[in-house]
């Protein structure tokens, strides 16, 4: 599991909507954080992300992310 985090805020991303996610096999975590399962598709997120105007894109490699409840994050 990759997570991406962003800096830019729910209105300023004219464009992404949860279809996009799905295209590239991702999912919401919370407003400015996606996960990804692959790291190529973290990557790919990374550069469309900059390509919205995003500057600060870091991406984490984590075991598993989970919300408080301990059900995966996105699914719920």
């Amino acid at each position: 599991m990759y997570l991406v985090i962003f800096d830019k805020s729910g209105r300023s991303r004219s464009g992404w909507h949860y279809g996009k996610l799905r295209e590239f096999g991702a999912r919401w975590i919370q407003r400015s954080a996606i996960g990804a399962d692959d790291v190529g598709v973290a990557m790919e997120l990374m550069r469309t992300l900059r390509e919205f105007g995003a500057q600060k894109i870091p991406v984490f490699e984590a075991a598993d992310i989970t919300d408080s409840t301990g059900a995966p994050c996105g699914t719920t």
